[in-house]
């Protein structure tokens, strides 16, 4: 599957990267336009889809996948729309559909490799904000099972409010300004900020072992 000449390998983990990063970046500015405010759920629905995409060479992946996005978007939409359905299944499918699409990508990046590529280096990226996305949504899903379990946040918190959240725990900024209460909304947090932590390391030596690996090889070549 390819869209506009690029395919997963080929560009694929590179598009992926550009849309995670745009939401990052533009989501302060997306959610300012109070009289826009379909623009959040657009972007989130088309990064989801990005995801889909990147996952294509797998066509059973890609179905499971396209399932869970269609029922997670599904579910912003009709925050969107004011119908008052419950937000816990669009949610768990988004926790699912995402942390699904990392660990495949993440299979693809530690997987044995002659040298470091671009695609190496972005699937690895891709993989930490996929997490940090998955956990935004994780932390939705919190919230509305236990109200209250996150000070600063409630079950009406849409995916940039508890976004910015996860990404300040996975880079363990920990402003205060939203803070775990439960049981339950600490073990999610301390586990994001472990991942991120151990996930920096472990792919850096990755790209060292590589790196060495490869160099190595051409020596004895040489």
């Amino acid at each position: 599957m390819q869209i506009l000449g690029l395919k997963p390998g080929e560009g694929g983990y590179r598009a992926l990267l550009w849309t995670l990063v745009a939401l990052l970046v533009l989501r302060p500015a997306i959610e300012e336009f109070g009289k826009r405010p379909w623009l959040l759920p657009l972007f989130f629905s088309f990064v989801m889809l990005v995801s889909v995409w990147s996952v294509s060479k797998n066509r059973r992946h890609v179905i499971i996948v396209a399932i869970l996005v269609l029922i997670a978007v599904g579910g912003e939409w009709s925050r969107l729309a004011g119908y008052g359905f419950s937000q816990l299944v669009p949610g768990l499918a988004a926790v699912i559909a995402l942390v699904w699409v990392a660990m495949l990508l993440a299979q693809d990046v530690f997987r044995d490799r002659e040298y470091i590529s671009a695609d190496m280096i972005y699937g690895g990226i891709n993989v930490y904000l996929l997490v940090t996305l998955a956990f935004a949504a994780a932390y939705q899903v919190q919230v509305q099972l236990v109200p209250g379990s996150i000070v600063g946040l409630t079950a009406e918190s849409n995916i940039g409010d508890t976004l910015y959240y996860s990404v300040v725990t996975i880079t363990t900024l920990g402003y205060g300004d939203i803070l775990p209460v439960s049981g339950n909304a600490r073990m999610l947090a301390a586990t994001e900020a472990a991942f991120g932590q151990l996930f920096i390391a472990v792919l850096l030596a990755k790209l060292v072992a590589t790196h060495i690996s490869g160099k190595s090889g051409n020596d004895r070549l040489s």
